[in-house]
């Protein structure tokens, strides 16, 4: 999988990047944990924007998804929790979602579930 360089809210992740509808679908619940060295997420870049949701079907661990039209998060969800039959939506068509693992989720110390305020990114950029 190829990877990229990214910064959001000021700070600089290192991600792999899914472009293909396997690599969606499967998010990181179908990544290897080896794949996880050196990264701190997956960026799912889309081709047209879209109110893309994901659904956590086979996570065991809760991830932040910040959903992104180019540059801008236009929806974030702190902490989003694996059910069986719950979709996360956002709140707007988005072009991208950065799905960032969980050993950087539990730094925010969000609520399970919360919403939180949009903000908006510093940029995207690939390498």
């Amino acid at each position: 999988m190829q990877t990229a360089n990214i910064q959001l809210e000021g700070i600089a992740y290192r991600c792999a990047v899914a472009t293909r509808w396997i690599e969606w679908r499967r998010g990181l619940a179908g990544t290897a944990r080896a794949e996880w060295i050196g990264i701190d997420g997956l960026l799912l870049q889309f081709p047209f924007p879209w109110w893309w949701s994901l659904w956590m079907r086979g996570m065991q661990f809760p991830i932040d998804i910040f959903w992104l039209n180019g540059s801008v998060i236009i929806d974030r969800r702190c902490n989003a929790t694996p059910h069986p039959w719950k979709i996360y939506w956002p709140r707007a068509r988005c072009t991208a979602v950065f799905e960032r693992l969980p050993q950087i989720t539990q730094i925010t110390r969000a609520a399970p579930d919360a919403r939180c305020e949009r903000v908006r990114a510093v940029g995207v950029w690939e390498s």
